[in-house]
């Protein structure tokens, strides 16, 4: 036998009572275990002793217990009931078990509370002291063995008390709670005692071997009673042995228990509650977690709010649940239920013997399942969910494909959305299904149901026993059947095979419909057999006619189908309940064809005139059909195609998987679709259409309230393109309402067209067409009169506004051309017309305002009743004149107009600009005039042109030219002034006249050339080369070299001139810019300012430097004068040297 662990998990007191309430027996529960850890289960014989030590020792007392059942591990004894204790329990006791023949397992020390039987030896201490009895309560006494009694005279106890009437019997000890400075205990250290501490309301009961009960370990509101117990904060409770209440609401129980948390609870053997809110019960049990529950052995609740149940268990992730035995639950939600299961991923659950459920939101049950996909589901012995929303059932199933299912023994799904059940069969085509026992179903959508059988075709079916679908959209049925080509059904045992001339296309002499009648694999024929031509043969494989029958025995050949339509009481169908069949039955004239695991062809499942073909399918309305996988045709004339669809509404249509036509008159498609308005339509993926008349296409609509779900509500949409990407991420592409408002990007459009997007490149719109040459063109989306905004990729034009009648067909429109407004045609290519009735027929012209025509290639006309003829001209205003070649670049067309007009036949331009360049005003011909300004203007102030410039600085007029003939031509043909220059005062006199060829200054009558009365001023002179010498005054008026001492002050004679000259350097040079004046000679005025600048200078009108030469010969006259004394005493200096020198050499003349 193998090794036995015992594992001590609740001991609870017997209810058989004798003498005063004291117990007899004591009741006992535990888990025993193997050496494997596994619970014993079965019948065993268990001795039972009871010991003063933990180890050696004799027993003091004993029993067996034979033919004890164990379930699971669960043992319950009471023990005393077969041998009667003869223990006073006044001391501590070890318990010890040995199983059957077996090693005693390790003893067990018994908590307090049996020692109460101790009480029981009172019973032989009856005598009293009657010299104490009170003078009202004749039952109070006290024994001479000390025992003191309140109400009764015969105490059991050192105080015994008793009182059976009303309000007897209470005992009560007040004091005073001392928050702020509470007095010591009564007693501190250790000890045996019962104490009430009420300082800090606090009360104690048992022994103590240290410290535990003294003033700091003791909190307000606290209670604690056992060995060594502690209990340390306010309002903690601490019971049994060496447990520990260290915080806030805390409560220890039992054996070395900790609570450590605030309002935590510890129970048991050895566990600690250390989260806040936490629970911790049962043996070595740790409860970390916030409002975290730890029970049974060795377990860990470490997550938030997480639960941890049974031997070994872990619960770390935040609200998770591990039960059992070495379960662990460490993702967020987690369950892990059973032994050695594991749930770690959020929401993710494991129940059974060795289950993984890693997946986010996975489930995992059974044994040695594993759940790793996410949202999968993987139940049984050994099964696998890996793939996203799977789901693996039974004994060693693998669901490996995106919401694929396996279910049965040895099942295997591994493409997306696949379906594999019953035994050893295998799924791995894309929404596939395989059921029964080694049925395979490889190809796309391809259904697999029985044994043995294959469906490898594209959306083929394969249901019996060894039936084979190859062919695309082919189905197999019966036994050892096979539909070889694209489209093509078999059924019935043992057809005849044949090499199909296509297994993917149709071909019409490939066959459509097989019914096999063979006897055995080597004995093969067909009882039908229909070409895709619609030839059928009945007792033959290759019909040759529509219906070839061909039978030589006696009887063959006949074909018969008779039944009578019963609509008042109609009998029971062929056959009822589960089953795999084709059956016809004539009283409510209905067909089905497939299989069926429950009651779906059953009488009252069945509708008058319905057809149903396909598995776990149902056709219960008036002429109903459903066809496929589990889909369901319910309503009245009522059609359900595909894998569990839904026709529930009258005359409704549900195709696709898992999709619900609801409202009458209602047509679903696709996934997950639902159609639950009157006369409404549902396509694609998770789409919807609630209302009357609806339309849904594409995925994840977004969901609305309907206003009427059966009438037409103009605020109801009546077509929408969903593009949302989730469930939860729901939007529509396009939005169309009943009253016809379009919304793009918008599920509520507010108008006929309304687009919303408020990201990057959310709110863009783009209308992409194919510009055609003029012969592909086609006719504009409209045509006449209306009002519209119209794009026509053909011609790449755009129109909107209204127009009154053709302005906006066809031979109206211009290649690239825009009108907007009312009647606005751009007939010509590249033409824009805005307003109304403007007109744009010439090619790249723009007509703007109303009523305006730009007929003329590149021309513009902007205003009123215009008309730009002229190429590339423009013309504003209103009513111009309007004139030139239309097409070709003539230099006296106008190139600009302002058109003054009043009406059609007051037509006149204010300017006029040719495309000469030269400009008429009040005349659309300047002639050769740069600008021509033609007037009728009269009187002495009124003029052609007026120019004044009102600022106090300016010119009212300016002329500049690079002609040799002038600037300004003045011409008098009669006999006044050909220019005349007034003085703005009151008496008009004339500032300056040319009159004939003499030009008068401040005199109406010149007489010279140049007539000047008065001075003549020069404000400025510009740097340039000279050639002679000009004076003039500070003012700048002209004057003479004057330098009269009558005008002169502070006179000084210069100094140290020649200094100054020295200094300087004359040079020779050329003018740059009149280099034919020849070489000039001076000074560089740069270099003069740092000699002499008293006489440099700068002209503040350019910016030139230049030097006062006049002013220089004073200097020159010093620096000569200086340079003449120097001369003179040098003289002096010679004369005299060259005396000494005569009398040297005479002297030396002498010495000779």
């Amino acid at each position: 036998m193998k090794k036995t662990i015992l594992i001590v998990l609740v001991l609870l007191f017997s209810t058989t009572y004798l003498l005063a309430q004291i117990p007899q027996t004591i009741s006992w529960q535990g888990i025993l275990q193997d050496s494997d850890a596994e619970n014993l289960s079965g019948t065993y014989s268990l001795t039972v002793k009871l010991f003063d030590v933990s180890s050696g020792g004799s027993a003091l007392w004993s029993e067996t217990h034979s033919n004890t059942a164990i379930a699971n591990g669960l043992v319950n004894l009471t023990l005393g009931s077969v041998t009667p204790f003869g223990v006073n329990f006044d001391d501590e006791y070890w318990l010890e078990i040995t199983v059957g023949s077996g090693t005693p397992l390790p003893r067990i020390k018994l908590s307090s509370v049996p020692y109460s039987l101790h009480s029981k030896s009172a019973d032989l201490f009856n005598e009293t002291d009657p010299t104490w009895s009170g003078d009202a309560n004749i039952n109070s006494a006290i024994s001479r063995n000390g025992n003191v009694g309140i109400g009764i005279s015969t105490p059991n106890a050192l105080l015994h008390t008793n009182g059976a009437g009303t309000g007897e019997g209470n005992i009560l000890f007040t004091g005073e709670l001392k928050i702020s400075d509470p007095g010591a205990p009564p007693v501190e250290g250790a000890g045996t005692r019962m104490m009430w501490y009420p300082d800090k309301a606090a009360f104690r009961a048992g022994g103590v071997s240290g410290t535990q009960w003294d003033k700091s370990n003791i909190g307000f509101n606290s209670f604690a009673s056992g060995l060594s117990t502690k209990a340390s904060s306010y309002y903690t409770t601490a019971l049994g042995f060496h447990s520990v209440a260290s915080e806030n609401y805390a409560t220890a129980i039992g054996q070395q228990t900790t609570a450590s948390g605030i309002s935590s609870t510890a129970l048991g053997s050895n566990t600690i509650a250390s989260g806040e809110a936490s629970t911790a019960m049962g043996s070595f049990s740790d409860a970390t977690g916030i409002i975290s529950t730890a029970m049974g052995y060795s377990t860990t609740a470490s997550g938030g709010t997480s639960t941890a149940m049974g031997y070994n268990t872990i619960a770390s992730g935040d609200y998770s649940t591990a039960m059992g035995n070495s379960s662990n639950a460490s993702g967020v939600y987690s369950t892990a239920l059973g032994n050695k299961t594991t749930a770690s991923n959020g929401t993710s659950t494991a129940m059974g013997y060795s289950t993984t459920a890693s997946g986010g939101t996975s489930t995992a049950m059974g044994y040695s399942t594993t759940a790793s996909g996410g949202t999968s589901t993987a139940m049984g012995y050994s099964a696998i969910a890996s793939g996203d929303y799977s789901t693996a059932m039974g004994n060693s199933s693998n669901a490996s494909g995106l919401i694929s299912t396996a279910m049965g023994s040895i099942t295997t799904a591994s493409g997306d959305y696949s379906t594999a059940m019953g035994r050893a069969t295998t799924a791995s085509g894309e929404f596939s299904t395989a059921t029964g026992v080694g049925a395979n179903a490889s190809g796309t959508a391809s259904t697999a149901i029985g044994r043995q059988t294959i469906a490898s075709g594209y959306v083929a079916t394969a249901i019996g026993h060894f039936t084979t679908a190859s062919g695309n959209f082919s189905t197999t049925m019966g036994n050892s059947t096979k539909a070889l080509s694209y489209a093509e059904t078999a059924i019935g045992v043992h057809n005849t095979a044949y090499t199909p001339n296509s297994e993917t296309e149709w071909i019409e002499n490939d066959r459509l419909f097989v019914i096999g009648n063979g006897t055995a694999y080597n004995s093969l024929s067909n009882a039908l057999t229909i070409l895709k031509n619609g030839n059928t043969g009945l007792g033959t494989d290759t019909p040759s006619a529509l219906l070839h029958t061909s039978g030589t025995g006696k009887g063959e050949g006949n074909v018969l189908f008779v039944g009578e339509y019963k609509s008042s009481d109609p009998g029971d169908p062929p056959v009822s309940g589960a089953g795999s069949r084709m059956m016809w039955y004539p009283d409510k004239v209905a067909f089905r064809a497939g299989k069926v695991s429950s009651t779906q062809w059953d009488k009252d499942n069945i509708g008058n005139y319905s057809n149903a073909i396909g598995v776990n399918i149902t056709a219960s309305g008036y002429a109903s059909n459903a066809m496929g996988m589990e889909t369901t045709a319910s309503g009245y004339a009522s059609t359900a195609m595909g894998g569990s669809t839904i026709a529930s509404g009258e005359y409704s249509t549900a195709m696709g998987r898992i999709t619900t036509a609801s409202g009458n008159n209602s047509t679903t498609m696709g996934y997950h679709t639902t159609a639950s308005g009157y006369t409404s339509i549902a396509m694609g993926s998770f789409t919807q259409s609630p209302s009357a008349y609806e339309s849904s296409v594409g995925c994840y609509n977004t969901i609305y309230t309907p206003a009427s779900t059966t009438a037409w509500n103009s605020s109801d949409r009546i077509f929408v393109v969903g593009n949302g990407a989730n469930v939860s991420s729901r939007s529509n592409a396009l939005t169309i309402l009943k009253s016809g408002n379009t919304g793009i990007g918008t599920s509520t459009p507010s108008a006929l067209l309304h687009t919303s997007g408020s990201g990057t490149g959310g709110g863009n719109v783009l209308f992409a067409g194919e510009y055609k040459s003029t012969a592909s063109q086609g006719s504009p989306p409209a045509t006449g009169a209306g009002t519209r905004m119209m794009w026509y990729p053909d011609k790449a034009a755009f129109r909107a506004g209204r127009v009154a009648s053709t302005e906006w067909d066809k031979d109206s429109i211009g290649d690239y051309s825009v009108a907007f407004g009312y009647s606005a045609i751009a007939k010509s290519l590249s033409s824009v017309a805005i307003g109304a009735g403007t007109i744009a027929n010439g090619p790249n012209s723009t007509a703007l305002g109303a009523y305006t025509t730009a007929s003329g290639k590149y021309s513009s006309a902007i205003g009123y009743q215009l008309n730009a003829k002229s190429y590339s001209t423009t013309a504003i205003g209103q009513y111009n004149v309007g004139f030139g070649d239309s097409q070709n670049w003539y230099s006296t067309d106008p190139i600009f107009e302002i058109g003054i007009g009043i009406n059609e036949s007051n037509k006149t331009n204010a300017m006029t600009v040719l495309k000469n360049g030269n400009i008429g005003i009040g005349t659309i011909n300047p002639g050769g005039n740069r600008l021509r300004v033609l007037s009728n203007a009269s009187g002495g102030t009124n003029s052609t042109g007026f120019f004044e410039n009102t600022n106090g600085s300016g010119l009212a007029l300016r002329a500049t030219t690079n002609s040799s003939d002038g600037t300004i031509l003045s011409i008098q043909e009669g006999e006044g002034y050909s220019l005349r220059c007034d003085g703005y005062d009151p008496d008009w006199f004339v500032a300056m006249i040319v009159k004939g060829r003499q030009v008068g200054i401040n005199t109406s009558a010149p007489t010279q050339k140049l007539d000047v009365n008065g001075n003549a001023r020069f404000r400025s002179i510009g740097s340039g080369a000279y050639f002679g010498v000009v004076n003039r005054t500070s003012d700048g008026t002209l004057t003479t070299a004057t330098s009269d001492i009558r005008f002169k002050e502070n006179i000084l004679t210069l100094d140290n001139s020649l200094d100054r000259v020295k200094q300087l350097r004359g040079v020779s040079f050329t003018w740059k810019s009149n280099p034919e004046y020849g070489t000039r000679i001076g000074f560089v005025a740069q270099e003069f300012e740092k000699v002499v600048p008293e006489l440099a200078f700068t002209n503040p009108t350019d910016g030139y430097m230049g030097i006062n030469y006049a002013e220089m010969t004073a200097v020159l006259v010093e620096a000569m004068k200086e340079q003449q004394t120097i001369i003179g005493e040098q003289n002096k200096r010679i004369e005299n040297l060259e005396k000494k020198i005569e009398i040297l050499f005479q002297q030396v003349s002498n010495n000779k």
